[in-house]
């Protein structure tokens, strides 16, 4: 993998929120929301910023204490996780905006032990999610309602 590489989160569907170092992102095409914590949502909030790999893994790097190697594989585990559950993809070098690296987590001066971020999935409210009426509207917004694949063939 080219440690130049960027992610970015896709969005319009994917839609999150980082309290208290807790990343919640909802899936709204699926239904399934997740949690992200520690180390993950330090990860999470550096692609939402658009860093690089090589930006993310150095800095991650900085605010953790563990052998370079183990934190660059829990990351790079982390971040197939985040692609397969399809939160995040590959970013056109060209098209993203470059990193705000004000933005990132700030050092405080002690390092936290570092552990493999973890996605939490939950699927126990995708009925209730996926019945939200914002997956009935078209591109144009509420109140337009998306028509049926029956009606635009006729």
């Amino acid at each position: 993998m080219s440690r130049a590489k960027q992610y970015r989160i896709l969005t319009p569907q994917i839609i999150h929120e980082t309290i208290d170092g807790e990343a919640v992102v909802v899936n709204l095409e699926t239904g399934t929301y997740y949690s992200i914590d520690k180390v993950g949502a330090i990860v999470w909030s550096c692609i939402d910023h658009g860093c690089s790999i090589d930006s993310l893994m150095s800095h991650v790097a900085v605010l953790c204490e563990g052998d370079r190697t183990t934190i660059e594989q829990g990351i790079q585990e982390f971040i197939n996780n985040l692609e397969k559950e399809n939160l995040i993809g590959s970013a056109e070098l060209d098209s993203v905006e470059p990193a705000n690296e004000h933005a990132y987590p700030v050092f405080s001066g002690k390092k936290i032990p570092f552990e493999n971020p973890k996605l939490n999935i939950y699927i126990d409210m995708q009925d209730l999610l996926l019945l939200d009426p914002i997956h009935d509207v078209d591109e144009s917004g509420w109140p337009s309602k998306r028509q049926k694949a029956e009606q635009t063939k006729k």
